[in-house]
């Protein structure tokens, strides 16, 4: 017999194949953990400050091109990677993936709010590229893809860890600039910092708390979409530098966020900060799970 425990299973299994409910989940779970974050990581500004040691632990960074490749040869495992090919790089940053990308001759346009991330990228471009790489300014939640032509425009739309991609808004703009192919990745459960984990637990006993965003959230909402995406998982480590002036304050946010700061705690901080900098920068090993998702919007 149909009761209501039928009937609430029915309608809560509606509720997951609705876009529109992943949507709602995906911001609750955003705002929810907001504090940790540091600063808004979508804007121009917080990353202009941050350009520098951000170069350092992606393009100038030894374990760069292993990163590359893992997802490369992702995309390639669908056939997704074509000679000549136009694709549109979400989040750019210094180039981590723009350069590589133009190397094999395809031809990129490489967007990101942070005007010193793309003169990074830039001054890193080497001569001779078998393709090409345009750069163009903003944040993907204000472009007008009207405007800049690219309704339909690219063999392929890449959002490699890109803050900006956190709603359904966000990817459905993806796949109006596609003609084919989308990929997205992002993290899968809670980074380890252990400098963020030594000092917080050293001022309140408690470790980072930095899971703000989680690649399950894009996933439900492309399959509610009717789209068929593809998902791995890829576990990773890399070394991190962040200037000392840039981590204090990203941690001092943190830190306010939990109990006032007294000079004393701060002075525990100073010291902490101290051990792990090395050349004006704090080093630390960062481990992560990193979900990377490929769809073809030919499955709507």
């Amino acid at each position: 017999m149909y009761n209501n425990k039928n009937k609430k299973a029915g309608i809560f299994m509606k509720s997951l194949l609705s876009p529109d409910y992943w949507d709602r989940e995906w911001a609750d779970f955003c705002e929810s953990n907001a504090d940790y974050v540091g600063e808004r990581s979508s804007q121009g500004e917080y990353w202009n400050g941050r350009a520098d040691g951000f170069a350092r632990s992606t393009i100038h960074s030894a374990s760069s091109s292993s990163r590359t490749n893992v997802v490369f040869n992702f995309l390639r495992s669908f056939n997704i990677l074509q000679p000549g090919m136009r694709i549109l790089d979400i989040g750019s940053g210094p180039g981590s993936f723009a350069i590589p990308m133009a190397a094999l001759g395809y031809h990129v346009v490489a967007i990101d709010p942070s005007v010193k991330m793309l003169d990074i990228l830039q001054a890193n471009i080497p001569g001779n590229l078998p393709g090409s790489i345009a750069t163009v300014e903003g944040l993907w939640e204000e472009i007008d893809i009207q405007e800049q032509g690219w309704q339909d425009g690219f063999d392929l739309v890449f959002a490699s860890m890109c803050p900006g991609i956190h709603d359904k808004t966000a990817l459905e703009k993806m796949l109006r600039c596609s003609k084919q192919w989308c990929y997205m990745s992002s993290f899968s459960g809670s980074r380890k910092f252990p400098v963020h984990d030594e000092i917080l637990g050293r001022l309140f006993n408690r470790q980072y708390s930095n899971h703000f965003n989680d690649i399950i959230f894009p996933f439900n909402i492309l399959y509610s979409l009717g789209l068929q995406p593809s998902i791995t998982f890829w576990n990773t480590s890399n070394q991190h530098s962040q200037s000392t002036e840039s981590f204090k304050r990203e941690i001092l946010y943190i830190a306010n966020n939990i109990a006032s700061i007294s000079p004393a705690m701060e002075a525990v901080i100073d010291g902490i900060i101290a051990k792990h900098s090395f050349d004006g920068s704090v080093q630390q090993q960062i481990s992560s799970v990193v979900g990377m998702i490929a769809w073809s919007k030919q499955a709507v």
